[in-house]
């Protein structure tokens, strides 16, 4: 049984507005801790750099939840677990803004992540289990649309909460919308199984997969500090392999693993998870870079900052309605292609930083190219699953692109620190941009190699 064979749970449009307030909720979460970093490394007294991982922190959790909420969702309630994360993102998020210290704040973020990988994963199946085939596409890069406004809005409200009453209010303001997120999800989405395949949570595949995220985050973050070939970086390269390898050996025996990975023999899946990863972590980078851009090089302060961003996440916001009509105009390939040329050419325009109009021309064109990519490669890869593996689907997807985001900020924290001259970042940043860029080109060639001219939505064998 295909996708296309099985029918709609529920209504797609009431299901779409009910898990679009969740979605928004965690986008702008996201979006204004960026735009708040450097005031939060000013009240701590430490380098906005070194709160990197209040970021790669709480995407590490991230990744972590959404690999298991999809099999979770499968097996005790779809509805029921996105309510769960809906409601631990309200109560962590308390937490976050009540911290006083760098440690507790990342403890506090881990916590998050937890919640809000739980909505991300299930807002995504539930959704796509309320779709028809022919309307997936642009459910989805609606439901893309509504992060995007979160995304929109988030950096300008960061920049304002953070310069009157403080960048815990970030958090604080969490708690009601979540508890309208809590109400909406309740009363309009339907309760959702995987009836066909039933079995046990792989644990350890989970917990192989994080140990080997954290590893790699932290060789990166630390490999200019500690030395390519010392001990340190040594061992901890060692581990991250072994644990990778560990986790693929675990995922090829396991009855019901975390991510089959022979989905990966399909093209089609391949082909998208792999460009749309590599698309993801392009965005990351840039976000994070723009940020040490504006507020560390160019000394704006948080609010007009924010404003900045509303290039890109508005662009983004704007470009996901129109995402239906572009794949069934040039397909979905096509899509996946164009989108990555826009990231590419917006980041070249951004290396012309020198004037503020060339950084918001230059956010604005990536912003369409980081909207489809992540939309194509979340259709592209869903629908070569049974619909009613979709939590399977969405969690398998998420988890490796959501990893690659956090990557790319690990990424870009490394190459700032690792180029800047003397506390002149300049450097630093100009690699980092060079480094979103190439993440975008092998995104491409992968695209153009792996990804079929014509691909078929169909169960992957």
């Amino acid at each position: 049984m295909n996708y296309m064979e099985h029918e709609p749970q529920g209504n797609s449009w009431k299901t779409l507005i009910s898990v679009s307030i969740g979605v928004f909720v965690v986008n702008v979460d996201y979006w204004s801790v960026s735009v708040a970093l450097p005031e939060m490394a000013k009240e701590f007294d430490v380098t906005t750099i070194a709160l990197d991982w209040v970021l790669s922190a709480y995407i590490i959790s991230f990744c972590a939840s959404v690999a298991v909420a999809g099999r979770l969702g499968d097996l005790f309630g779809r509805k029921k677990l996105l309510l769960l994360g809906i409601a631990l993102f309200g109560a962590f998020s308390l937490w976050v803004g009540l911290s006083d210290s760098v440690g507790m704040i990342v403890a506090a973020r881990i916590a998050l992540g937890l919640g809000g990988g739980l909505i991300f994963a299930l807002a995504t199946a539930i959704l796509s289990n309320a779709c028809s085939v022919s309307e997936l596409t642009k459910m989805l890069g609606l439901l893309t649309g509504m992060g995007a406004l979160g995304g929109a809005i988030g950096p300008v409200l960061g920049g304002l909460v953070t310069e009157t009453i403080g960048w815990q209010w970030i958090f604080y303001l969490n708690v009601p919308v979540t508890i309208i997120a809590y109400l909406a999800v309740k009363w309009g989405t339907v309760e959702s199984y995987d009836t066909e395949h039933r079995g046990r949570i792989d644990y350890l595949g989970v917990l192989l997969l994080v140990v080997s995220i954290t590893g790699l985050a932290l060789f990166i973050a630390k490999v200019t500090e500690w030395g390519i070939l010392s001990s340190t970086s040594i061992w901890m390269a060692a581990i991250t392999i072994l644990f990778f390898c560990l986790f693929v050996t675990r995922e090829n025996k396991c009855k019901n693993p975390l991510v089959d990975l022979k989905l990966f023999e399909h093209r089609t899946f391949a082909g998208f998870i792999l460009s749309g990863a590599l698309s993801k972590m392009y965005l990351a980078i840039i976000i994070f870079t723009t940020m040490i851009l504006l507020e560390k090089v160019l000394s704006y302060d948080p609010l007009k900052a924010g404003l900045f961003f509303l290039a890109i996440s508005g662009t983004v916001s704007i470009s996901s309605v129109f995402l239906s009509a572009v794949t069934k105009a040039i397909g979905d390939k096509s899509t996946m292609l164009l989108s990555l040329v826009l990231q590419i050419a917006g980041a070249i325009i951004l290396l012309n930083y020198s004037d503020p109009l060339w950084i918001l021309i230059g956010l604005a064109v990536a912003g369409p190219g980081c909207s489809w990519g992540f939309s194509t490669a979340m259709v592209g890869s869903i629908t070569t699953l049974p619909r009613n593996l979709v939590g399977l689907a969405s969690s398998a997807s998420l988890t490796i692109i959501v990893m690659s985001a956090g990557i790319g900020v690990t990424i870009a924290g490394a190459v700032i620190h690792t180029f800047a001259d003397d506390g002149d970042l300049t450097a630093g940043i100009n690699a980092s941009i060079v480094a979103a860029i190439l993440a975008a080109a092998i995104a491409f060639l992968v695209a153009i190699v792996v990804i079929p001219k014509r691909t078929a939505r169909v169960q992957a064998n």
